[in-house]
């Protein structure tokens, strides 16, 4: 009867180690699974659709990060490369310095995008892109379309006005430059 009774302990014990291992395995395929078509998603979706998708990415980060860093680093597709470092902000903050680069060249429909994310996420780093914007609005040399940029964004970052700028830069009033 004891015999019996270690035997059975045994097979049970068994039992709830390979339903341990199976139920492990599951959910590691799953994570895997969710996070690759996630990231596909991410690569594939339109600019405006990147937030939604970073906010579904962060319960399969720990699989999905490699993938996004890899997407990140390819340079031969600047969307998708855009689009990895959107969805890479909320847990990697160096990807602000590379947004704030993007949100100055990019076409006025990424920069709601880039300035939103980096509004929420972008944390301590959220300073130098203020001071970046603020020396690019600054900038006479720099691309009139940077300026531009550089002035919506900072009407969201900065709206009361308390960065500096250099003197001599032109504001509008009314149509007519005043200098500051």
């Amino acid at each position: 009867m004891r015999a019996a009774g270690r035997r059975y302990g045994a097979f049970t014990a068994l039992g709830l180690i390979v339903l341990t291992l199976l139920g492990w395995a599951g959910w590691e395929s799953n994570g895997r699974l969710r996070a690759d078509g996630l990231v596909r998603a991410v690569r594939n979706a339109s600019i405006d659709q990147v937030p939604g998708l970073a906010a579904q990415l962060q319960p399969y980060r720990r699989w999905a990060q490699p993938d996004l860093t890899a997407l990140r680093a390819d340079q031969s597709d600047p969307d998708a490369q855009l689009h990895a470092a959107l969805a890479l902000l909320p847990a990697d903050r160096s990807q602000a310095e590379f947004l704030t680069d993007r949100l100055l060249s990019g076409s006025i429909g990424q920069l709601p995008v880039i300035r939103d994310m980096l509004r929420e996420h972008a944390g301590e780093e959220l300073d130098a892109t203020r001071a970046k914007l603020w020396a690019t609005l600054g900038d006479h040399s720099a691309d009139t379309s940077q300026r531009f940029n550089a002035a919506l964004a900072l009407a969201t970052f900065d709206p009361d006005g308390t960065g500096t700028l250099t003197a001599g830069v032109r504001r509008y009033r009314f149509g007519a430059p005043m200098w500051v």
